[in-house]
């Protein structure tokens, strides 16, 4: 058999292996590629009118270590985050969770002088705020202490609670600690752990700012809802 009759054959033996390698190639990671899964964040829009209804990942379930290690810290594991219109029963005062109104309270270091709608506040938990309240007839002093704690520091609101039963109260999504006086080292512990956490967060990835309720907040039993 002659030679040059072979040479076609051989070429066609070799380039169909190569065109095999190329449409595998095409398939990971180039053009063709589906890309990695993203995640909408649901609550993430800085409008509460397009806000979302909990659509974000969801925290990691049980305590975290570093926070049962705090003394006092209570956890109660929030599976409810539904947009809820209303006034609305929570399972503690002040709640730490649960379903919420649609609108959250500004939580980008707010200090607002009167009590706002629980409703509200349980949103910004959502968001990753930790909410401060304290009772009736906190001392000035203690209350600056508050002050310079939380404002102008994102996910974080500060507001009196009425009915309190201790002088401070602290809240996270799941989380809470009371204490006795603004000095007390547990503060800054909690905050530090649980303000932002990506790992208690339900909506990492959703804003804090709310300028419309900044400016016009919330009253208890009166929730802001779009």
């Amino acid at each position: 058999m002659r030679i040059d009759t072979l040479l076609p054959v051989r070429l066609v033996l070799i380039v169909i292996p190569l065109l095999g390698l190329v449409a595998c190639s095409s398939t990971v990671g180039g053009e063709g590629s589906p890309g990695p899964t993203s995640i909408s964040s649901g609550s993430g829009s800085s409008s509460p009118a397009t806000s979302g209804s909990g659509s974000g990942s969801p925290p990691v379930t049980g305590e975290l270590p570093e926070a049962a290690a705090i003394r006092g810290v209570t956890y109660t594991q929030e599976t409810d985050r539904n947009h809820q219109g209303g006034t609305i029963t929570y399972d503690s005062s002040p709640p730490v969770g649960g379903a919420h109104a649609p609108v959250w309270a500004d939580c980008t270091g707010t200090v607002y002088p009167h009590p706002i709608a629980s409703e509200n506040a349980v949103h910004s938990l959502e968001h990753g705020a930790v909410w401060v309240t304290y009772g009736p007839g906190l001392a000035q002093g203690e209350l600056a202490k508050l002050t310079v704690l939380v404002q102008g520091q994102d996910r974080m609101l500060l507001s009196p609670y009425p009915g309190l039963t201790s002088a401070i109260s602290l809240q996270s999504w799941g989380y809470q600690v009371r204490v006795d006086e603004a000095s007390d080292p547990r503060i800054t512990q909690f905050v530090d752990l649980l303000r932002y956490n990506p790992e208690t967060t339900p909506e990492p990835t959703a804003t804090c700012s709310n300028p419309e309720f900044k400016v016009h907040p919330s009253s208890p039993g009166h929730p802001l809802e779009g």
